[in-house]
C-alpha cells in the first residue's frame, strides 16, 4: 500500500472520544485554547459530554466524557488544522495554553502542540501553502 493509499477495507476514522478528568475544565480548553465549538450533546437519556461534529467534507465526531478517577485517556496526540496558524497560536496562549512545542515549520505545514488539562499533546497545524498533506 502506497503512503496516502486508503484502508483497503475503506476504513477511516470519524470518531474519537476521550474521557477527562474534569469535563468543563476540558470543554473550556478545546472551546477557548483550540476553538472547537464543542455543545452539550441535548439527547434525553444521554451520557453527559461535550461534542462537537466536522460535517463539511468528511465527516469526523470529536467528545468529551467524565472519567472515572484514574481511568483518563492519557498520553494521546491530536491535532487539528487551523486557517490562521498566527491567530490560533495567540487565542491558545491567551486562553493560558501549557506550550508543548514551540511554532515550527514541517513539511506537512506549521505546527505547534499544547497540553490539554489531563496532559495530553494537542497540536495545531497550518497547511503550507502548496496544499502538500500527509
Amino acid at each position: 500500500m502506497a503512503k496516502n493509499d486508503p484502508s483497503r477495507l475503506g476504513a477511516r476514522l470519524i470518531f474519537v472520544a476521550l474521557r477527562v478528568r474534569d469535563l468543563e475544565a476540558s470543554a473550556r480548553f478545546y472551546r477557548e485554547a483550540i476553538g472547537i465549538p464543542l455543545r452539550d450533546p441535548g439527547g434525553v437519556g444521554e451520557e453527559t459530554h461535550r461534542e462537537y461534529s466536522w460535517t463539511a467534507g468528511e465527516y469526523f465526531h470529536f467528545a468529551l466524557f467524565p472519567a472515572t478517577p484514574g481511568a483518563e485517556t492519557r498520553s494521546i496526540e491530536l491535532s487539528f488544522y487551523v486557517d490562521d496558524f498566527d491567530r490560533a497560536h495567540a487565542r491558545a496562549a491567551a486562553a493560558g495554553a501549557e506550550v508543548a512545542s514551540m511554532p515550527q515549520d514541517q513539511p506537512w505545514g506549521r505546527t505547534a502542540s499544547f497540553r490539554d488539562p489531563d496532559g495530553n499533546v494537542v497540536g495545531i497545524t497550518q497547511r503550507p501553502s502548496t496544499g502538500r498533506t500527509f
